[in-house]
């Protein structure tokens, strides 16, 4: 049984070590590495049909040929660069780091160019094969004009969403260093929690993604009123996912949080911070829904503007307040999470009822 527990307990520990800032890029890395294996098997065995079945190989030759093969052969050369750039890193990494061979002691410092090398490769590699005058996708100097209808376009639509990110990063920042004032243990204990809470998350993140594609979609096809039902559709079964995950997260708190320390004053904290902020799931589906949606429409004015009021100008100081003056220390840290993620979900559900959004211009 303790074998069992153990390899359970690192097989999680792995995983909230991937899932932190680099987690897209891992899932990728992982996603892309099984298309490679796949693509491999796959033509080992179709080559080995000029053998057994000749008419079975002439038919896969020209299944090949296409629409959605060809354009996954560009997913896949993409997917081979990203496999070999973490290979160069890989090898470059300890070498320059530890002056290994010919290469120079770097320090950690050798970490960083080691990645600068990898990532600048790939790029030069992709480059080289899209000014080849014999590739399939080609760019050359005439498409290369700017059109600034576009761009004005793009930097307004990603200027907003850039800070909308900024403010949801900075508002966590903003709670840790409230938390800091009560020790390493709080701190500790918030980072085991929260790290749980966003690993949970990503599915829903993925939900929210794809409502705001269905909403922008049915705009573009003049069907708004589809698109709103796809929004509420899309936060319903976000909601009832997270409020099955928040049930657990209530009932198995301390077993959960046990995977991850044996200090029972983090034990403590992280409990708390798994439960109190687990218990808004219900919530925090269609907020996340709804303000995607906001982006999907193309209005990224409206969630940067939710975020601030919620974020900035209720959750902080709602921590501030409940930790310091009422006296509920981090505990108060994480009600006003929890309060403030909840107070997102009914400002965004009663803006987006109004519709505003729907004759957005993109």
């Amino acid at each position: 049984m303790s074998a069992i527990t153990s390899t359970f307990t690192n097989f999680v520990q792995g995983v909230l070590y991937r899932g932190r800032e680099g987690h897209y890029a891992y899932i990728f890395h992982r996603v892309s590495g099984l298309a490679i294996l796949s693509f491999l098997v796959l033509h080992i065995v179709d080559t080995s049909w000029v053998y057994f079945a000749p008419a079975a190989y002439l038919e896969a030759i020209h299944l090949y040929g296409s629409v959605p093969f060809l354009i996954s052969e560009y997913a896949l050369f993409a997917a081979i660069i990203f496999h070999g750039v973490n290979g160069l890193n890989i090898i470059l990494g300890p070498c320059l780091i530890f002056g290994i061979g010919p290469f120079p002691e770097l320090g950690v410092a050798g970490a960083a160019v080691g990645t600068t090398i990898g990532r600048g490769s790939g790029v030069l590699y992709q480059l080289f094969h899209l000014a080849r005058r014999d590739g399939r996708l080609q760019i050359r100097r005439s498409h290369l004009k700017f059109d600034f209808d576009v761009m004005r376009s793009i930097l307004r639509i990603s200027g907003t969403a850039t800070f909308q990110n900024f403010i949801g990063t900075a508002s966590w920042m903003g709670l840790v260093r409230i938390l800091t004032g009560f020790g390493s243990a709080a701190v500790a204990g918030n980072t085991i929690g929260i790290r749980i809470i966003l690993f949970a998350l990503l599915p829903s993140f993925g939900v929210s993604n794809a409502a705001a594609t269905l909403v922008g979609q049915n705009l573009g096809a003049k069907k708004p009123d589809r698109a709103e039902a796809a929004a509420w559709k899309a936060g319903m079964y976000n909601t009832v996912c997270l409020g099955t995950v928040g049930a657990i997260f209530l009932l198995f708190a301390p077993q959960i949080v046990s995977f991850f320390t044996t200090d029972p004053e983090v034990a403590l904290y992280g409990i708390r911070c798994l439960r109190i902020v687990s218990a808004g799931f219900l919530f925090y589906g269609y907020a996340m829904v709804l303000t995607a949606s906001f982006n999907g429409a193309g209005d990224t004015r409206t969630p940067t503007l939710i975020n601030l009021v919620c974020m900035w100008m209720w959750e902080i100081p709602l921590a501030w307040v409940l930790a310091h003056p009422l006296g509920f220390g981090p505990t108060g840290v994480f009600i006003a999470v929890s309060v403030a993620f909840s107070t997102m979900a009914f400002v965004a559900g009663w803006l987006f009822s109004k519709g505003t959004w729907k004759t957005n211009q993109v």
